[in-house]
């Protein structure tokens, strides 16, 4: 499961064990984030930082997580079994992606 929380006083991304909660929780984002969403294929999250898009490497077994990077717009609408849905958390503009 995954969620944003602010209570440690900023919003974050939030990576927890599901069913059995107790057994692993931990924060996905080093600074900020919100919106977590999982791509198609469960291992990877994508989540909000400001107006950029970043997707992070999650091994829910072993309750970890890779550095995340920051989504080009191209990967983030034509990725295959990628964070494809990212794009309906991020709102297109005249002037690009925000």
């Amino acid at each position: 499961m995954a969620y944003d929380s602010d209570e440690w006083g900023r919003v974050e991304v939030y990576a927890q064990s599901y069913p059995n909660a107790s057994v692993k929780r931990w924060k996905v984002s080093p600074a900020n984030g919100s919106e977590p969403m999982w791509t198609r294929g469960g291992r990877e999250l994508v989540y909000r930082k400001g107006d950029s898009v970043m997707a992070v490497s999650v091994d829910v077994e072993n309750g970890r997580s890779a550095r995340p990077e920051r989504c080009s717009r191209d990967r983030i609408l034509t990725t295959p079994g990628g964070p494809a849905r990212a794009a309906t958390t991020s709102r297109a503009t005249a002037s690009g992606f925000s």
